[in-house]
This record gives structure tokens, sequence and C-alpha cells, in this order.
């Protein structure tokens, strides 16, 4: 991994920023010319596989050490600040659908779907630009900001599933909606310690002639440890970002080729994710929802994450303003629940892939290309 202080990090830099939009624009351009992808269904699979090596390789990169001081503020970023982000931009794209100006008309459980594949951070963007900057921050701030990245994609998995069950029910009742929360997270978390340690296990006491194979061996039990926990009825994204952790944090063989062998399929899965969701989309109709689309993502930036932070922050009296200001800004779209979107799309879908699909990608190229600005802004002030 590069370190800030090489002189490749700063245009390796830049160029990550960019690619944010790129990625998925070069989806779009394909699609608009020879090459046609109407496969939901295969663009579902490609997005299971990539999203369990992301969410198991941001879990390898939490330690417990540095987590421990900022556990109970992350967790409560991770849960209640995403739910809250899906509440306010929720009421923000309802209140919209009511202009007469704007082109959309949605109910409130539709409008509150849209904002929920919208409420998390991307783990694997906000661990590339806090470790591609010179940024050395104080109050435990990346810790949290890592850990509230990585365990926050559940989340907002979860209210995704449980708003499109509810639109395509025509309604579910609290007690039924709390129990699902609970066993998936409860079964998530069992299933995701109990194979991360079988997992370690394994790869200590195999012996294997050729060590390139014990990075495929760890990836093969990536996939196990998913497939089995969405079999039981639980969170398997959960699970493989708990797996994760458990492997990350323990001595393994080989440890050092297989960290590399998972950063490098990280990437590309989020090249591959992002690419096949432009696929899908056709770049005339994504002007269609334009205007709309960009007025969410400033709101997101603007208001709904900043405000979900402030509020979950406030018990939390040793973080200081400019630090929740920080915290507030870098905050990274990801494509996490959008995925999850596409795995069960409810019967309002049409437009609405649309919206979605574009706030993510101008919300992640404006955070990251000025967090490192904000950044430096906040160290002068504090000097």
């Amino acid at each position: 991994m590069l370190n800030a202080s090489d002189p490749l990090s700063n245009p390796l830099r830049k160029l990550f920023q960019t690619t944010v939009s790129f990625r998925s624009a070069l989806g779009d351009v394909l699609r608009s010319t020879s090459l046609q992808f109407h496969n939901a269904n295969e663009a579902q699979f490609i997005g299971m596989v990539a999203l369990s090596v992301i969410l198991f390789s941001g879990g390898m990169d939490t330690k417990y050490k540095d987590i421990r001081p900022v556990l109970s503020p992350g967790i409560v970023l991770s849960t209640v600040g995403v739910l809250l982000t899906a509440i306010f931009t929720g009421l923000f794209i309802w209140w919209l659908s009511g202009m007469s100006w704007t082109n959309i008309a949605l109910p409130f459980t539709t409008s509150l779907l849209l904002a929920s594949t919208m409420s998390s951070t991307d783990s694997a963007s906000v661990f590339a630009i806090l470790r591609s900057q010179k940024m050395h921050l104080k109050h435990n701030l990346r810790p949290m900001l890592e850990l509230e990245s990585g365990s926050n994609d559940p989340m907002a998995y979860m209210l995704t599933i449980v708003l499109i069950q509810i639109i395509n029910s025509a309604g579910m009742s609290f007690a039924s909606i709390l129990g699902m929360f609970v066993v998936q997270f409860l079964i998530g978390i069992v299933f995701g310690y109990l194979l991360g340690r079988l997992a370690v296990i394994i790869l200590n006491r195999l012996n294997i002639d050729n060590q390139a194979l014990y990075p495929i061996l760890l990836l093969a039990f990536v996939f196990f440890t998913f497939s089995i926990t969405d079999l039981a009825y639980g969170n398997g994204y959960l699970a493989v970002y708990i797996c994760g952790m458990i492997v990350g944090n323990s001595k393994i063989a080989h440890r050092k080729d297989t960290i590399t062998f998972i950063d490098g399929l990280t990437w590309l899965f989020q090249i591959i994710m992002f690419l096949c969701l432009g696929l899908l989309v056709n770049p005339h109709e994504m002007l269609e929802v334009a205007a709309v689309a960009l007025l969410i993502g400033i709101f997101m930036i603007v208001i709904g994450r900043p405000l979900s932070v402030m509020l979950c922050l406030l018990p939390f009296k040793n973080i200081n303003m400019r630090s929740r200001l920080f915290v507030s800004w870098v905050g990274l779209r990801g494509a996490v629940p959008i995925t999850a979107r596409r795995e069960k799309r409810p019967r309002c879908a049409g437009k609405a892939d649309r919206r979605v699909c574009r706030p993510p990608r101008r919300t992640g190229t404006a955070h990251g290309t000025a967090a490192a600005p904000s950044y430096r802004s906040r160290r002068r002030s504090t000097r």
C-alpha cells in the first residue's frame, strides 16, 4: 500500500477521486452504444459477490485496538446515523415529489426507500481517502470513521430490504419489522464470529505446498460465510464483515500475501460493481432526472449527513465541534444498498432506479475531492 509520503500517492489519489464518477460513466457509454446489458439477475449476482469481498476487506482493515476507544460513537453512527440520514433524505425527496416543477411523484415509503439506498458510506472509498492523505487525525477520528464506514452497510441493507417488503406487501407491523432486524443481526453476528474463528484455524493448520493457494482458500471461505448465513435467514453481509474482523485481528499463515491479494481484489470488484450498475442505465434516461438527483445529492452533503452526525454525537461531549464537522463531511456514498435494491426490486421500480444511481456518484466525487482541503482547514484553525 502506498504511503502518503510516496510521490506517486498524490496523482493516484486524484485518479481515485475521478474514478468514482468515471467508472459508472463508462458503463453508461457502453450501454448506449454497441454493448447491451439488460440482465438484472446477472448484475445482482455480480453485486453480491463484489459486496462480500468489499465488506470482508473492510473487516480485515478494522483493528480492535484502534476501534475500542471509539466503539460507542462508531456504532451509533453506523446504526442510528444511517437511520436518521435515510429519514431526513426521505422527507426531502417526498417534499420534492410534491412540487409541480419536478417530474417525480412518489409516496412516502418509496421516498424512504430511495433515501435508504444512499444512507450508508462506502468503506473502500473512506479507507482510501483517509490513508492516501497526510492526515494525522486527533481524537481517534480515523478509526471512528473507518468503523462507521465498515459497519454501516448491513444497517442500510436491512433498511432497504424492509422497505421493499413493506411496499410489496402493502404494509408490515412494527413487531414484524423489529423481529426481522433482531433475527438478521443476531444470526449474522453469531455466524460471522464462528466462521471467522473456523477460517483462522483452517488457515493455520493446513500445510499447503503452494502458498499462493492460501488467499484463494480464504476467498472461498468468504463466499461460504455469506451463503450459509443467508440460508440461515441471517444478514450475510454483516456476517462477512465480522468474519473479516476476526481474520484480520488474528495471526494467520502468509498474512502479508493474503492481505495484498484481498486488497487488490476489493478494488477490482469496486470497479466491476459500478460498471454493471452503469450498464443497466441509459444516459438519456438519466437526463430526465438529473436536476432532481443533483438536488438530492446536495441536500445529503449540506444538510442530511451533517444533521444526522450532529444528533448522533450529542451524547459524546469529548468530541469537539470541529471534529464533528469533519466526520459529517467524510461520508462518501457507497453501492451496497443500491445492489440490495437490485436484488429485490419493488413493484414501484422505474425511474427510481435512475435516481438511485446518480446521487451516490456525485456525492462521492464531491466528498472525495474536498476531504483533504477540509482536513487542512480544520488543522489550520486548531493551531
